[in-house]
């Protein structure tokens, strides 16, 4: 089927290349469509395709062939981190290193660990249903940072800023 479709090629045109492909222009896609999204996805790149469409009166495929061919971007998935600050990374780190070697030493018998339950005071979010829009991934635009409290905190009635 090849070399026959080659052949007829050769006769019709008289050059075995690949004809040229027709196909409609590309109409919904303007440049002040183009402008406009990259400067919504700049501002907030947490928006769904969905909800740019509706936005721009446009359809889900013009949507996502704007974002992935037009301004090249993927969609990242979020990543769940704890929250803490140079401070406590240092801190955490001499503490670490003192209970190492005193546990070597056999300065520290009577060492336990609690299973003490631990409560988010962040908002839930769906790695897969929230993307990150982006051309390069960068982790520090898709970082989602958690605190935990302990629940007697919250048993107790203490109240927390977010």
């Amino acid at each position: 089927m090849l070399v026959w479709r080659t052949l007829k090629r050769l006769d019709e045109t008289g050059d075995i290349q690949n004809r040229q492909v027709t196909g409609g222009s590309r109409t919904a896609t303007t440049p002040k469509l183009v402008k406009s999204i990259r400067e919504k996805i700049r501002r907030n790149p947490k928006r769904s395709i969905q909800n740019l469409a509706k936005e721009s009166r446009v359809s889900y495929g013009t949507m996502s062939s704007v974002l992935r061919k037009d301004l090249q971007m993927s969609p990242f998935r979020h990543i769940k981190k704890q929250h803490l600050a140079v401070e406590v990374v240092d801190k955490r780190l001499q503490r670490s290193q003192i209970l190492l070697s005193c546990s070597q030493d056999g300065t520290l018998p009577n060492l336990f660990f609690s299973d003490e339950k631990k409560c988010d005071i962040r908002h839930n979010f769906n790695t897969q249903n929230d993307p990150v829009w982006s051309r390069d991934g960068k982790e520090g635009s898709r970082v989602a940072k958690r605190k935990n409290v302990p629940f007697f905190f919250i048993d107790q009635g203490v109240k927390f800023n977010k």
